[in-house]
């Protein structure tokens, strides 16, 4: 083989050998970097006893959990929307599991990969009631509060031009200084998904004076994002989140996990125990899905935990219902 091409397959196995092997080194480090929102009630921020809380940071518990049967071992990072992606693509972080968009520009432009879906949304916008507005398109002229870095400075700006429409963007690094500005009236409306408009109107001193608007100007999907040069990893963290939705199909939960596993049927013990090539080319045990029903439950219960009928959201699962329920949710099959 001539000097060059001996050089260059030489690179590309070094390349090779040093992508692989996140789980690994993971494992050794003995705890898996997550990264988080900055606070985004619902889905990651900090309780009063200055734990981690929320849908996104269950996903994290569940990726640990899978890993060392353990879902506290993970360390979290807040970040901003600015700061998200580089923070993964330089290694500070092993998984950024923080309400981020699945889009082409980000999958084909950032060296990193979406594994899963894990929460469908759409674009909303929240008005004080005085304001009298009932659609996006009365907003013409408005101010609007939104949070700088993410996809609704495109579909805002895309939406507006479209019907001929001014408005005037008024950017914040954070969600909660957007609310506080939005709260002290220095813009007319907000925006961002609608899950967040929710969550945002929940912790606002007077909820019952604003309204979300009806329409959602976008598709917002959801997902978890990793690095895109270990295959394995991204395969982890896709197959994490697919057996929260088994199990919830299953009717399997964190609560009556061992009662089911003394139980298993046929359609059950796929999901129990995976055969033993496709957990070693996971990096995990074959009781895997098992560690992260008991540890942190399925999907239903991460769920209703945090924006079911017991909390302050009361949100409908609407199209983050199975698909057997009319929803998108959908998981490959375990087999």
């Amino acid at each position: 083989m001539p000097r060059t091409l001996l050089t260059i397959a030489t690179m590309i196995t070094l390349c090779c050998c040093l992508a692989a092997g996140t789980v690994d080194t993971v494992r050794e480090r003995g705890y898996l970097k997550c990264g988080v929102s900055t606070g985004l009630p619902g889905f990651s921020h900090m309780d009063a006893q200055g734990k981690w809380q929320g849908f996104d940071v269950d996903f994290c518990r569940a990726a640990a959990a899978a890993i060392f049967d353990n879902p506290d071992k993970v360390e979290f990072t807040p970040l901003t929307s600015k700061t998200r992606f580089t923070a993964l693509q330089s290694g500070e972080i092993d998984v950024l599991i923080r309400n981020t968009t699945w889009n082409l520009s980000r999958s084909a432009s950032l060296g990193l990969s979406f594994a899963a879906v894990n929460f469908y949304d759409g674009q909303a916008f929240m008005v004080p009631k005085s304001m009298n507005v009932h659609h996006v398109y009365d907003l013409d002229g408005a101010s609007i509060c939104m949070v700088q870095g993410t996809t609704t400075e495109m579909t805002t700006q895309q939406y507006f031009e479209k019907r001929s429409l001014d408005f005037r963007p008024v950017y914040f690094e954070k969600a909660d200084q957007m609310i506080m500005s939005y709260q002290a009236g220095r813009c007319d409306a907000m925006t961002g998904d609608a899950s967040a408009m929710i969550a945002l109107q929940n912790i606002m001193q007077a909820p019952e004076e604003q309204i979300i608007l009806a329409e959602r100007i976008s598709k917002e999907p959801l997902a978890i994002m990793v690095r895109d040069d270990d295959p394995e990893w991204i395969k982890l963290h896709r197959w994490t989140l697919w057996a929260t939705l088994t199990a919830e199909e299953l009717q399997v939960d964190q609560e009556n996990i061992d009662e089911r596993l003394a139980n298993a049927d046929a359609r059950t013990t796929t999901l129990f125990f995976i055969d033993e090539i496709s957990a070693r080319n996971l990096g995990v045990g074959r009781d895997f899905a098992v560690n992260i029903i008991r540890n942190v439950g399925n999907y239903s219960d991460i769920f209703e935990r945090h924006f079911g009928k017991q909390t302050p959201f009361d949100l409908p699962r609407g199209q983050n219902a199975l698909w057997l329920n009319g929803g998108l949710m959908y998981a490959a099959p375990f087999n």
